[in-house]
């Protein structure tokens, strides 16, 4: 039904008046194409690793949510430093250098879930 496909589908976002083309502010710029592209791939190893120690710690045998936060992430396409962040603060939690907040299942009122944190003060120096 083409109706209810429409409605179904996210609304284009409109270009402010004036504003640029994504990228056009790097268009003409290598060294700042470089510099994205490096740290694209530093990312890219770091969630890697991240994923790996995830999956090696089974991170998500210790809450449900965890797993439902990194398909939220699958779903809304967040880039490779927003799950390295993701991933970072459920190990922490997990391993009780940090406490959560209340979490919430609004993608737009939290961070994959997350409303908050506070780094457990005995474990400071394990923070990074």
């Amino acid at each position: 039904v083409p109706g209810v496909q429409r409605a179904i589908q996210k609304p284009r976002r409109r270009r402010r008046r004036n504003q640029q083309p994504r990228g056009a502010h790097v268009k003409n710029r290598p060294e700042m194409q470089e510099a994205a592209r490096e740290g694209q791939k530093h990312w890219g190893a770091v969630v890697q690793q991240l994923r790996q120690e995830w999956e090696e710690k089974r991170i998500w045998e210790h809450q449900e949510r965890f797993r439902e936060q990194i398909q939220m992430a699958v779903r809304t396409h967040i880039k490779s430093q927003h799950e390295c962040i993701l991933r970072q603060l459920q190990i922490a939690l997990v391993e009780g250098i940090v406490t959560a907040a209340d979490f919430s299942s609004s993608e737009e009122g939290s961070f994959l879930g997350w409303t908050g944190f506070q780094v457990v003060p005995d474990h400071h120096d394990e923070f990074r």
